[in-house]
């Protein structure tokens, strides 16, 4: 399921314009709702999971063609560089506006925030506050702890739309906005799963619950099969290992994109990061050490397990990718840390946060995403959002319903 940063715009003919009467649609979007040109895109299908490849003439009522001619195939697949209960959602790495909030700062905005994370900018959506299914899988959403999000963060959130937002969430102007961490547990017939494992000891005592709290609902360590990792920062990777830097979970494979492991053990990217992120990177580098032998890495949109395939999303982190899981004619996209508040970022998709590796790059894939799930009506939740839902369109961003 490679879904093009472009999303439902990239298939257009050369030239073409999108009639009147749709051109309020979740890909193309003026102000004076004139049709305007819309750019092609070659596009490759090699190796696209078998239940996306579908045709991609445009359905009724979604979009019409002007000089209609043969579309492009739909997906591209290319990588792209660059307090109890138990069940809840979260997340929070480390960067300031100048390059990566410090240790000491996110600890700081943790600490002030209540212990379970408020549902921030849902719209009608379902709380990740108990499990459920998707075909034959079953989804149980754990609370690893909340993280504190501020303007120094997300820095276009402080504007003058940053302060409505905020102001008609009742919150402070300057924060800590409460985020959730979440960690998803999986199980389908006799395996189970785990997509991320929480930040463990590494990032002070309001994280690194998920551990006794899948342990509460009858997942303990020993018991899981494959940790599928989004993503290899400190709030997901953490948890991974025990106090004493070993492995947390024993019988686990570790399932990660080949990309990320490649950026978190090169010295070279390491030296052209902030110092501030040299943590960041001893906390992948000890995960990974701490599976070594257990560890597999996918290329781009392969399968992870039976039934759940990586979606790539690059630009949080190089490797940053969501699972989809499908089973008959149910899915269900884990979109991991596209959205970091709720509240901010599906009104206002290019605001990004200032521990994105490749911020332009992460709006790009973040608008392309929700594009997709915009027309294919997938559900979804991620790491950082206390619902999980429908994504609609509104206005010039995105809403999450049921």
């Amino acid at each position: 399921m490679g879904y093009d940063p472009n999303g439902a715009t990239r298939n257009a003919p050369e030239g073409a314009t999108r009639c009147r009467a749709v051109t309020s649609g979740p890909s193309v979007r003026s102000a004076d709702r004139r049709c305007r040109p819309l750019e092609a895109r070659a596009l490759s299908t090699e190796n696209v999971p078998r239940q996306f490849k579908r045709a991609v003439r445009p359905r009724r009522g979604q979009r019409c063609w002007r000089k209609p001619r043969a579309l492009e195939p739909a997906w591209n697949m290319r990588a792209v560089p660059s307090r109890v209960p138990a069940f809840a959602i979260v997340r929070g790495p480390m960067t300031s506006a100048t390059g990566l909030l410090s240790r000491r700062d996110f600890l700081a905005g943790a600490a002030a925030l209540p212990l379970a994370a408020g549902g921030l900018g849902r719209a009608m959506a379902t709380p990740l506050n108990a499990p459920f299914s998707v075909g034959a899988f079953r989804i149980m959403p754990i609370l690893d702890g909340p993280f504190g999000l501020t303007p120094a963060l997300i820095p276009d959130a402080d504007s003058v739309e940053g302060e409505k937002l905020v102001e008609r969430a009742g919150l402070p102007k300057l924060g800590p906005w409460p985020q959730p961490v979440n960690v998803f547990a999986i199980n389908r017939g006799d395996r189970f799963y785990v997509v991320d494992a929480g930040a463990g000891a590494t990032l002070g005592p309001d994280l690194g619950k998920a551990a006794e709290r899948l342990a509460a609902v009858g997942v303990p360590p020993e018991r899981v099969n494959a940790l599928l990792m989004t993503h290899l920062h400190a709030d997901h990777a953490g948890g991974l290992m025990k106090a004493d830097g070993t492995a947390l979970f024993p019988n686990a494979e570790l399932v990660v994109q080949q990309m990320e492991v490649a950026f978190w053990s090169d010295d070279g990217a390491m030296s052209r990061m902030p110092t501030s992120m040299e943590p960041m990177f001893m906390i992948a580098r000890k995960a990974l050490e701490a599976y070594k032998g257990r560890v597999r890495t996918v290329n781009g949109s392969g399968e992870a397990v039976p039934g759940i395939t990586f979606v790539p999303l690059p630009g949080h982190t190089p490797g940053h990718a969501g699972f989809l899981l499908a089973d008959g004619k149910e899915q269900f996209l884990i979109f991991a840390d596209t959205i970091h508040s709720a509240l901010l970022q599906f009104p206002h998709p290019a605001w990004t946060v200032v521990f994105d590796v490749d911020a332009s790059l992460a709006a790009a894939t973040r608008r392309g995403i929700l594009d997709r799930l915009v027309i294919d009506k997938i559900g979804v939740t991620g790491s950082h959002i206390p619902d999980r839902g429908r994504i609609i369109a509104r206005q010039a961003g995105y809403v999450l319903v049921d």
